[in-house]
């Protein structure tokens, strides 16, 4: 039975590397196009590289298919196959390539191409009208996409785009006012969602609302926690793929998280990492704006921008893989969780091989040249993907160590807690103890209440210091504070700013001179656990950071010598007088532990 082969080329004016993130973000291309939604179940692994089964419907026509994953090579090509259960086709294939014009032209020349193989003879010319139709709205997308490149015109994927309630907006507008949010920033923030694309608006990240607003990534978060509490927002928390990327689930609560999350994508199971696996997402209100959360489609090469190339390798046969054109440090991963590191460099062979086998992939690490390849061979028993991605990706996401390390997060979502008993692990945090020397003697001297007015003073310069330097106050434990940052540099910055702020403080507060601040900072791996029904950490980091403290004297910052010489905290330092090395015995730890102390100029 003979295939329907068709195929339409347009002349563009935009090159390859502009068009290809729309060109390969079929999500957007088939809501576009006018294509049925997708529902798609699961697949076990089996012998063929499909990742689930997929149900939609073809002019009324219910239809039931294998998806296998997309095949591309970034920016010059990617295609499809659809494997048909039922329905009038047996084999569904797509392509796109991009290439240069003729005679030199400046521009790209993208051809989109459809292979149809029939259930039944009779369906042919059935078929090809729907070929035609199909290729016709993909040359419509691709010329409105290189209009809005030349012209700078209007986003071409506006729509579909649902409308917001008037009523819904309004009270939201009222909530943000309340919340101190300015007004001129909170109709930019409607305005936002208002224009925002429904696939956009099933996942707002602090990010896309940073751009808009022309605010920091932090103020951005910040104000959709705001947000959530106007009733503009809801918060989610969506597991993310370390390998993919694509988030494999969404919880409406962090007390509903587990110890691992599965992508049906990679076939992979990974730990919650709160700094890295678990995002948190934003969805509008239903009151203010009802998003039909669908699919059209899962695999296209947009939803992966960090992943430069891919292929199914049938059993036993051989695929390339096309490297960048730059030097890139990649990983070859091949579903499953089956990896190898791959260099690439000038001047390096432009071929490597590597090949898949059951227990894992050689050689462990490859090198090869710029604009080379390599050959993937399967030497498994089952059809497999392979694919290239970058290590270096920067994603955009905000974690849920991201937002815990605001306070406002803290104060105004108490309920976000991990269930009780659960542990997750953070890849590095620093963490700062302080304590108040005099203190006892303090109560002993001005009694209950006068001292402990002193102390609460001197808690509010600490959250004052804290906070402007992206840190959080964990809990107070007496006259003491544990803190949490992101990075040690911060750490240092706030506790610098706490040093000089308490130094002033004695200077004005008579109550307070006879009392002194030490600080003690470590850094390193932890887990975050719910303790007294808020978010805390806990592992031997913390344990140390609090001994270094111990360590500390009045006026003082305490840090490990390695964290001190760190070129960032170290800049951090600078505003301290020049850092005095010495060594300790700490609880716990075997021999001494190098350390500097930091004092006030």
């Amino acid at each position: 039975m003979s295939t329907v082969v068709r195929s339409r080329a347009v002349e563009l004016r935009s090159d390859a590397e502009a068009l290809w993130p729309f060109l390969t973000d079929t999500e957007r291309l088939n809501r576009r196009a006018g294509l049925g939604t997708v529902e798609m179940t699961p697949l076990s692994s089996g012998t063929t590289a499909a990742r689930y089964l997929a149900r939609t419907s073809i002019a009324g026509w219910p239809i039931e298919y294998e998806e296998m994953p997309f095949e591309w090579e970034r920016p010059r090509r990617w295609s499809i196959e659809r494997r048909m259960r039922n329905g009038p086709m047996r084999v569904f294939r797509m392509g796109c390539t991009l290439g240069p014009r003729e005679a030199a032209q400046p521009g790209t020349r993208v051809v989109f191409s459809l292979d149809i193989d029939p259930r039944w003879a009779l369906m042919k010319p059935v078929l090809a009208l729907v070929a035609d139709r199909v290729l016709g709205q993909f040359e419509g997308l691709a010329r409105e996409v290189d209009e809005s490149l030349v012209a700078s015109g209007p986003y071409p994927f506006q729509e579909p785009r649902s409308p917001c309630a008037s009523v819904g907006l309004a009270a939201a507008r009222d909530g943000l006012l309340r919340e101190g949010v300015a007004a001129e920033q909170a109709d930019r923030l409607i305005g936002f969602l208002r224009e925002l694309p429904d696939f956009d608006a099933t996942r707002i990240r602090p990010a896309h609302v940073a751009r808009a607003l022309e605010v920091s990534q932090r103020d951005a978060v910040s104000l959709c926690l705001r947000a959530v509490i106007a009733g503009l927002f809801e918060i989610r928390w969506a597991l993310l793929c370390p390998s993919c990327l694509v988030p494999s689930q969404k919880l409406p609560s962090l007390a509903e998280l587990g110890t691992e999350g599965h992508c049906q994508l990679c076939d992979l199971r990974y730990g919650l990492a709160l700094d890295r696996a678990v995002e948190a997402i934003f969805v509008p209100h239903p009151a203010v704006r009802s998003v039909p959360d669908v699919v059209y489609c899962i695999g296209g090469p947009a939803r992966t921008p960090h992943v430069v190339a891919q292929a199914i390798v049938p059993i036993g046969q051989t695929r390339p893989l096309v490297v960048p054109a730059s030097p890139a440090k990649l990983r070859l991963f091949v579903r499953g969780g089956k990896a190898t590191r791959v260099e690439v460099e000038e001047g390096q062979l432009d071929h490597g091989d590597a090949v898949i086998g059951v227990d894992g992939v050689e050689p462990a690490a490859l090198v090869v040249g710029t604009s080379g390849h390599i050959d993937v061979r399967n030497g498994s028993d089952a059809e497999l993907h392979a694919r290239l991605e970058r290590t270096d990706w920067i994603d955009e996401a905000t974690t849920a160590h991201d937002v815990s390390m605001l306070a406002e997060f803290r104060d105004r979502f108490s309920a976000e807690i991990l269930r009780p008993g659960l542990a997750l692990g953070v890849s590095r945090v620093a963490l700062v103890f302080t304590d108040l020397v005099g203190s006892t003697a303090l109560y002993s001297r001005l009694g209950e209440a006068r001292a402990f007015g002193v102390v609460s003073a001197h808690f509010d310069l600490l959250r004052a210091a804290i906070e402007p330097a992206a840190g959080v106050v964990v809990k107070t434990m007496g006259d003491a504070v544990m803190a949490a940052f992101r990075t040690p540099a911060d750490a240092v910055r706030a506790s610098v700013a706490a040093l000089e702020s308490f130094g002033r403080f004695r200077e004005t507060e008579a109550d307070a001179r006879d009392l002194g601040l030490k600080v003690g900072m470590h850094a390193g791996p932890c887990y975050v656990v719910t303790a007294n029904g808020v978010l805390d950490y806990f592992g031997q980091v913390v344990n140390t950071a609090a001994r270094i403290q111990g360590h500390a004297k009045a006026g003082e910052l305490v840090l490990e010598e390695s964290i001190a010489a760190e070129p960032d905290v170290a800049a951090a330092l600078a505003r301290l007088a020049a850092p005095e090395a010495f060594r300790a015995h700490l609880k716990g730890i075997e021999g001494e532990v190098p350390l500097v102390r930091c004092r006030l100029p």
